[in-house]
């Protein structure tokens, strides 16, 4: 085994960038989406208040407002739980 690389059989498939920003694509203003991790106050829930370079999320329990780069919000993005569209 080389030092630095591993295994074949532990070796993953890596996501791109573009395929991350490709999962914020499917999330629009007003839709209400789950994250990875919950918030701290509890809620898992979220409302997407503003895309552009960023994505601006507000939490449904508890109204905190966050701000994310594309590639962390994509990364951290479970689903889709309802659009308004």
């Amino acid at each position: 085994v080389e030092y630095g690389k591993a295994p074949d059989r532990v070796r993953r498939k890596r996501r791109n960038a573009e395929q991350y920003i490709m999962d914020v694509k499917r999330a629009e203003v007003g839709d209400i989406v789950v994250m990875k991790k919950p918030h701290p106050c509890g809620g898992n829930l979220w409302e997407v208040v503003r895309t552009g370079a960023d994505v601006k999320i507000q939490c449904l329990k508890c109204g905190r407002v966050v701000m994310l780069d594309l590639l962390t919000f994509g990364k951290s993005l479970k689903k889709v739980v309802r659009d308004d569209g």
